[in-house]
């Protein structure tokens, strides 16, 4: 439990500073005002790929959308009970956010994808 209230902490001190800074306060970023914690960290990770031109403005909007529909849909809600820490599950989603960049993957690959990873992480606890 202090591990989740260590990282909510770090979610709202990165959100404050984040878009706090002037580029941000722009009307094209209103969206990543509106993201919930989980989409805000998702949206902290991806800014490097954003920073270093990989996406654009819109994909890097449409991935951070992306990935937090996938960890909605793939990533079962009791996964913490399981042993499974928060950021464990944040690494998952990581893991196949880098695999899709590399290969194009049909939804039934993601999920296959995800199953794999949360077998290891189940194997490791």
């Amino acid at each position: 439990m202090q591990e989740e209230d260590e990282f909510y902490g770090m979610i709202h001190q990165a959100r404050d500073e984040f878009l706090g800074k002037h580029e941000f306060q722009d009307q094209t970023w209103q969206w990543a005002r509106e993201l919930d914690d989980e989409g805000f960290f998702l949206f902290c990770y991806l800014m490097h790929d954003y920073d270093e031109k990989l996406l654009s403005k819109n994909s890097y909007q449409e991935t951070v959308y992306t990935l937090n529909l996938l960890r909605h849909r793939l990533l079962p809600l009791d996964l913490t009970n399981q042993g499974i820490s928060l950021m464990d599950q944040f690494q998952i989603l990581f893991n196949l956010y880098e695999k899709l960049k590399r290969e194009n993957m049909h939804w039934d690959a993601c999920e296959e994808f995800v199953q794999e990873q949360l077998k290891m992480h189940l194997q490791q606890n």
